[in-house]
């Protein structure tokens, strides 16, 4: 009797045992992720991950910006809520039009700095000056620093040919040709005016009216660079950069930008700005490209304001905003007609209430900064 009770003990261990297994396999058939569904979500947060992606991030050797067929991009993030939208489909088009306009800034050339030379032949040129009136006036014909107007061109031509009397206020010869007009000014930059050194610098970098010479505008703008000048010293970033005529050297372009951002440069702010978003010469850093680049398109410089907008619409560098992404897009549009383009897209494809706080937010900076677009 004993042995009998023991094996009916041990059926039913063995009964309850097989029971609770067959539970658990039941629980874990429903609970099993489907495979697909696991393998959907992994691909959604690789996107999330990398939204985006700059070309800079990619070989910057490439003749131009890769398409985005066939890849998965999100969109900006809410400032309030801060949740990822995914853009696909039709919103396709909008981003593609975003990164354009980045991409067309991140490999264009940066361009020579020739305002601050035109600020200054500007107030010698008001003042009576007829070399600084001749110069001014060739600016103009050649777009140098202004745009092309030859009705400015001629006026401050004609008044250089004005010879002054010997009794009037600034008596001085009349300027013919550019040829007297540089002698006169290279005079000058070798006794050590800032203002002619720089632009010596510039007519040679240039090489228009007089033969290109990179080794020569360097020694100028160094010059100048050395007495204050912010122009001179962006000029020398860019030469470096390049490489054009001298050997290209990106950590000296890096460091002549940051001498001409921190004069207040919003060129060399914008190109510094650059640099650290795409690594060039400087350790790789979003967040002190934001810094560099808020400075840039505070000052109204276009591409520092597109790359802002890819900056807030990722959240890359500064927290997500798509307001504020539709900000400085919008601001930038007002020079810029890729930008304008690219607005124009997104607002189709934005939320009314954030393009209308995007809006909001370009009447404030605008008013905030006296200007109107």
């Amino acid at each position: 009797m004993t042995l009998i009770l023991e094996k009916l003990s041990r059926y039913w261990q063995l009964r309850f045992v097989v029971v609770g297994v067959g539970i658990a396999l039941i629980v874990y058939a429903i609970l099993l992720p489907d495979p697909e569904n696991k393998s959907r979500d992994a691909s959604i947060q690789s996107v999330a991950a990398a939204p985006l992606r700059p070309m800079a991030e990619a070989s910057l050797s490439e003749a131009g910006p890769k398409s985005n067929e066939g890849r998965d991009l999100r969109a900006f993030s809410s400032s309030a809520s801060m949740e990822k939208k995914q853009w696909t489909g039709e919103n396709r088009e909008a981003v593609s039009q975003l990164q354009t306009a980045v991409d067309s800034a991140i490999h264009a050339a940066l361009f020579v700095d020739s305002s601050e030379s035109v600020r200054g032949l500007r107030a010698a040129a008001d003042k009576g000056d007829a070399v600084a009136q001749f110069l001014l006036g060739h600016a103009y014909e050649a777009g140098l620093g202004v745009p092309e107007d030859m009705t400015q061109t001629l006026h401050w031509y004609a008044l250089a040919a004005e010879a002054r009397p010997a009794g009037a206020a600034n008596p001085q010869p009349a300027v013919k040709d550019l040829a007297q007009a540089l002698d006169a000014y290279k005079k000058l930059a070798e006794l050590g005016n800032e203002k002619a050194e720089l632009y010596m610098g510039l007519a040679y970098d240039f090489g228009q009216d007089v033969p290109r010479n990179v080794v020569e505008a360097t020694r100028w703008f160094r010059k100048a660079a050395a007495q204050g000048s912010e122009s001179a010293a962006n000029n020398l970033g860019v030469i470096y950069l390049n490489g054009d005529g001298v050997p290209k050297d990106s950590e000296e372009s890096a460091s002549w930008f940051r001498t001409a951002a921190n004069r207040g440069s919003a060129s060399a702010q914008y190109s510094l700005g650059r640099l650290y978003y795409t690594g060039e010469g400087v350790a790789r850093n979003e967040t002190e490209a934001a810094a560099w680049l808020q400075k840039a398109a505070a000052q109204g410089n276009a591409p520092a304001q597109k790359l802002l907008s890819l900056m807030y619409a990722t959240g890359r560098g500064v927290e997500g905003s798509a307001p504020m992404a539709y900000m400085w897009i919008n601001l930038a549009s007002a020079r810029d007609g890729q930008a304008r383009n690219s607005r124009d897209e997104i607002e189709k494809v934005m939320p009314t209430d954030e393009v209308a706080e995007g809006q909001r937010l370009t009447h404030e900076w605008l008013a905030q900064h006296g200007g109107e677009r």
